[in-house]
């Protein structure tokens, strides 16, 4: 791997896995407030909740990690993906710029 010059290319200390949970939407951008294009993305899932009281919550829940990239500072996207409206996306990466 060439360097980056990064503190990381150095170390062997990874980066911090940061989580980040936001409202789906229509397939496009959407906001992961300090992702920058130098992380990477580790995973994008999906969780539906329905039912209207607690005990009769039902999850439902898909992994979109493959229909995501970063696209620069602050987003995320899945042009052409799953509309998840209505869905809440949990997303994990790995924050390089840590």
């Amino acid at each position: 791997m060439a360097s980056t010059g990064k503190f990381y290319d150095y170390t062997h200390i990874a980066p911090p896995i940061k989580m980040f949970v936001v409202a789906g939407g229509t397939a496009g951008d959407h906001t992961i407030t300090g992702i920058t294009t130098d992380d990477k993305l580790i995973g994008v899932s999906s969780i539906y909740a329905t039912g209207a009281q607690l005990s009769t919550v039902g999850l439902t829940a898909g992994n979109l990690f493959s229909e995501f990239s970063i696209t620069g500072s602050n987003t995320i996207n899945n042009d052409s993906g799953t509309d998840t409206t209505g869905a809440m996306l949990l997303v994990l990466y790995a924050d390089y710029n840590a």
